[in-house]
């Protein structure tokens, strides 16, 4: 995911900057435990490989909250701009 994220256009509209090794290390540390320290949000997080090449081309990801009557999800993705605009954030989501 370094050489994905590591796109400075990715970073044009969102903010940000190109993370470090470290950093995604840390990032995906605190993603992998699946849910915020009080349970009421749930983290979802997959890496899009696209299948031609066997590689990641970018991520998508949930946060799930029960809002108290429903089940709330949020929806992103990141691809990487050389695989813009060919379905893969659509049928990734």
């Amino acid at each position: 995911m370094i050489e994905v994220l590591a796109q400075p256009s990715l970073y044009d509209y969102t903010g940000g900057e190109i993370p470090s090794l470290k950093l995604l290390e840390k990032r995906y540390a605190a993603q992998t435990v699946g849910h915020s320290e009080d349970g009421s949000q749930w983290w979802l997080n997959w890496v899009v490989i696209e299948r031609d090449i066997g590689k990641p081309v970018g991520f998508v990801q949930a946060t799930v909250e029960d809002d108290g009557s429903n089940l709330v999800a949020d929806i992103a993705w990141v691809i990487s701009p050389d695989w813009q605009g060919r379905g893969i954030a659509s049928e990734a989501a």
